[in-house]
């Protein structure tokens, strides 16, 4: 498909700032550029024109008084007093050069000045225009009778005031409703920002509505998003912590029973299930924790690897130091808990773990890649959902609890990221971390 605005909107600027430039300045420049162009040509011609005329019939009522006379009444003091009084014209006489110009060597000024000196000169001459001072060379009675004027004659003086109007007051208006434009654009700017930092996970103060009706109704919505948002995630984080907490009383009481029961092969599957439960609280109660209590702050990147690769201590992990530290906003419990779920995955399953990051475009990449059976294609999925457990197993120590990448991919998602599950050149699995720089 035949698309030619696709490759205009390549040059065109991205932001609203820039295309409302576009939008406001094009069409004026446009209007004043036709305008000016058509008005300063044929007010430029037509002066140009009738200033040539008025130099042309000078130069020719001049030599209509010298008609008749000789050489020696044209040099008497009393006719080029006169000329130069009644034709503003300076008169000198000179031998002949018979030094010929053609007219394709002619300026513009200087053809419309040869145009009408032709028109009521018959006899042989030449102009030249000059930048102070311009002559017109005259052939007669054997001699160069050359006419000389100031070149400012053949100008209008009004027509550089005219451009200066022409192209300064618009210029003036339009640095005018940049600034303005610009005023309008300032709240839009903090609001995305404010939006772009609320996605990341970071904590964003209420936003001042400022700027037109549309984008303080805008900023008022953000604002109580943000509140309600907020209200939810506290909401679910005590619901979450309360309900843990509450069920760690009945559980204690269960297996204060089971201690007094006789051994048996169901008790001992009880027991393991309860084991399971209380794991599964534990998790939930530091994850309910790590919710409430942090802030977002900012983290080094080299930092938060060695604190995660120090509380997982096993020789299985080998550990890629990025060549150049980055600084990330984002919880440091809560992402150390993430990449350590990640690791801990790697290591229960696989012979040897590899940890690498990555700069792509502006998302830092934390790959942990390992040579274990990995992961159905069809599953990857399956297994961010709580509870959720490839290994059929009830022991704690190959299955889990099943909740190890739920809440890595819920704090992923709560710094404005996501976790991603890959295919490794060793036969594993990679799990890839992406989160904002």
């Amino acid at each position: 498909m035949f698309r030619p605005f696709k490759k205009i909107k390549f040059f065109l600027p991205k932001t609203l700032f820039g295309r409302s430039l576009i939008i406001l300045i094009a069409p004026v420049l446009l209007i004043q550029g036709v305008m000016t162009y058509v008005f300063i040509d044929r007010h430029l011609t037509k002066v140009t024109e009738l200033l040539a005329q008025n130099i042309a019939g000078s130069v020719s009522a001049s030599l209509d008084l010298m008609s008749g006379k000789g050489y020696e009444e044209i040099e008497s003091a009393s006719l080029i007093p006169f000329v130069r009084e009644h034709f503003n014209l300076e008169m000198s006489v000179s031998p002949p050069t018979g030094k010929k110009v053609s007219d394709s060597s002619y300026g513009w000024i200087e053809q419309y000045l040869a145009f009408y000196i032709q028109r009521q000169v018959t006899i042989p001459f030449r102009v030249k225009v000059g930048n102070t001072y311009s002559h017109v060379t005259v052939y007669a009675l054997n001699k160069d009778l050359i006419f000389t004027f100031e070149t400012k004659r053949l100008f209008s003086k009004t027509t550089e005031i005219l451009l200066w109007w022409a192209l300064g007051t618009p210029v003036l208006f339009l640095f005018i409703a940049i600034i303005f434009m610009r005023n309008q654009v300032r709240p839009l700017r903090r609001l995305s920002e404010g939006v772009e930092a609320f996605g990341k996970g970071q904590d964003v103060e209420e936003l001042h509505p400022s700027g037109a009706r549309e984008i303080r109704k805008v900023a008022e919505a953000f604002n109580a998003m943000r509140e309600r948002i907020h209200r939810q995630i506290e909401q679910r984080t005590h619901m979450l912590a309360g309900v843990s907490h509450d069920l760690r009383t009945p559980l204690a009481r269960m297996s204060l029973q089971m201690a007094v029961m006789p051994p048996s092969k169901d008790l001992e599957a009880l027991q393991e299930d309860l084991r399971e439960m209380e794991q599964m609280l534990t998790s939930y109660l530091s994850f309910a924790r790590g919710e409430i209590e942090e802030a977002t702050r900012e983290i080094s990147v080299r930092s938060l690897l060695k604190s995660v690769v120090r509380g997982i201590p096993c020789e299985k992990i080998k550990v890629s130091w990025p060549e150049k530290d980055f600084i990330i906003q984002g919880r440091k419990n809560a992402l150390t808990r993430c990449i350590g779920n990640l690791i801990q995955n790697g290591v229960r399953y696989a012979s040897h773990v590899w940890v690498k990051t990555r700069i792509i475009e502006k998302d830092l990449h934390i790959l942990v890649e390992d040579d274990g059976p990995g992961i159905p294609e069809s599953q990857r999925e399956e297994v961010f959902k709580p509870f959720m457990r490839l290994e059929e197993s009830r022991n704690n120590e190959t299955g889990g609890t099943g909740l190890g990448l739920a809440i890595a991919r819920d704090i992923a998602r709560s710094h404005g990221g996501d976790i991603v599950l890959e295919n490794s050149k060793n036969n594993g699995l990679v799990a890839r971390l992406i989160l904002p720089l």
